[in-house]
């Protein structure tokens, strides 16, 4: 009898703990799959947390010269702009012509940011009236061949008296010239003398 009991009393033990083991399995496993679906979503939200952390990193290097206080190469965002930059090199010298750069414009990777001194601006901008006055000299020195007179016509390359006077004729004639190349209708001013003329003639 007691030995009868004891079997019951095993095979009761026995399911129990089958079932426990049942039920922690069951347990593990949907842990399992929980686990298994929200990783995906972490790894994706781990990537671009990346991609955006690289791209606020993102560098660009430059060279600052001419009147800033401290010249060299300096390292900035990428979304800098020409002010930073600036601010970054101490700021402009009292020389500096502020007006000749544009504090607004983005910086790019390798650039050589210059600022002019004023002094520089100035001969600049002398030389630029300066060869405007001489293209403007230059032109008022050419020979007009429809106000010309007979000794001014001479001055033209290879054009004598006679070719001269035909000039004259032509014009009087034919109404003054539209252009150089009207010249070549005029007996003995061939392709290579009206070539040398468009260089010191005008209409």
């Amino acid at each position: 009898m007691y030995e009868q009991n004891n079997k019951k009393y095993l095979v009761y033990i026995g399911v129990i703990v089958l079932i426990i083991c049942v039920i922690a399995y069951l347990f593990l496993q949907r842990s399992k799959e929980k686990d298994e679906a929200i990783l995906p979503i972490q790894t994706s939200a781990s990537i671009t947390n990346n991609k955006v952390t690289g791209k606020q990193d993102k560098k660009v290097i430059v060279d600052i010269k001419g009147a800033v206080k401290k010249q060299g190469v300096y390292t900035l965002s990428a979304n800098a702009r020409y002010k930073e930059a600036i601010e970054q090199a101490g700021g402009f010298t009292n020389d500096a012509d502020q007006n000749a750069i544009n504090l607004a414009k983005k910086v790019s990777d390798q650039e050589v940011i210059y600022v002019a001194t004023k002094s520089e601006q100035k001969k600049t901008t002398h030389s630029t009236i300066s060869a405007t006055n001489k293209q403007n000299n230059d032109f008022s020195a050419m020979i007009n061949i429809n106000s010309a007179d007979l000794q001014q016509l001479q001055q033209l390359p290879r054009i004598g008296a006679k070719k001269a006077q035909l000039i004259i004729d032509y014009r009087e004639q034919k109404g003054p010239f539209q252009s150089i190349d009207e010249l070549k209708n005029i007996k003995g001013i061939g392709a290579k003398t009206l070539e040398k003329i468009k260089e010191v003639a005008c209409t």
